[in-house]
């Protein structure tokens, strides 16, 4: 496999975080602080989910197994490379990666839920262990997808449409692709512990949409749809304005 299939999730690698086999494992409590060995052990001995190449099939392990990659190739911890090349040069100081919070030892300021600690956040590692407000997300995605951050080229590369060639949902490098209500964008979603959150960016407005939720919300598409709907209208100067289309119709997912 390569990756460019890990990054698309067409690598076949078995999802852990999506699997109920993980979550009743015998190794799984609360309190366990989760290996990157662990984490990829589990998925190799449940076997690939279609050979490299094949297929789109999300796989939070495809992400979580790139940590490796990461830190041999920098020489540091996923922290510490996050803190480094990102973080810092964005000027994002409210955000985190999350491989330490507990009951005991909270992230300062955290919106709590019912679920906020239930277990440890290694399990989910660079697949989802990051805490942050939602204006440092949209900073970070604007970033990012106007071109600030990466090459041009590997700008452009992140929303080829992968995901659709093997008829899954519309995915890139990272990256969920999306048109709703004739507006083309993309970005990416995230759920763990009952937060929810999404960050899009619409390229032809340079418009970048953050929205986090830190309990269930039983509407949530239809509210990701309102914003979105919302926003275009009202910080979109020259762009198309939505075709009516019904809210929450078309999960973003």
């Amino acid at each position: 496999m390569t990756i460019r299939q890990m990054l698309s999730h067409t690598a076949g690698v078995f999802d852990h975080l999506n699997s109920n086999s993980f979550w009743s494992s015998p190794q799984f409590t609360p309190i366990k602080v989760w290996s990157t060995e662990e984490i990829v052990d589990f998925a190799i001995n449940h076997g690939p989910v279609s050979s490299p190449g094949s297929s789109y099939s999300y796989s939070n392990t495809a992400f979580y197994a790139l940590k490796t990659l990461i830190e041999k190739y920098t020489g540091i911890s996923l922290n510490q490379a996050y803190q480094q090349r990102l973080f810092e040069p964005l000027g994002l100081s409210n955000i985190i990666y999350d491989d330490y919070s507990t009951t005991a030892n909270q992230i300062d300021g955290l919106a709590l839920n019912s679920r906020s600690y239930e277990y440890h956040l290694t399990a989910a590692g660079p697949a989802g262990a990051i805490a942050s407000t939602a204006s440092d997300i949209a900073q970070f995605g604007r970033q990012l997808y106007s071109g600030d951050l990466l090459s041009p080229e590997l700008t452009e590369q992140l929303t080829v449409d992968i995901g659709e060639q093997y008829n899954g949902p519309g995915y890139g490098l990272g990256t969920r692709i999306w048109n709703i209500g004739g507006i083309p964008h993309h970005g990416h979603t995230g759920a763990l512990l009952n937060y929810r959150n999404i960050l899009m960016y619409i390229p032809e407005a340079d418009l970048t949409v953050s929205i986090h939720t830190h309990d269930v919300h039983a509407n949530w598409f239809t509210l990701v749809d309102a914003i979105f709907d919302f926003s275009v209208q009202n910080f979109s100067d020259g762009l198309a304005k939505p075709v009516p289309f019904n809210f929450g119709a078309i999960p973003r997912e």
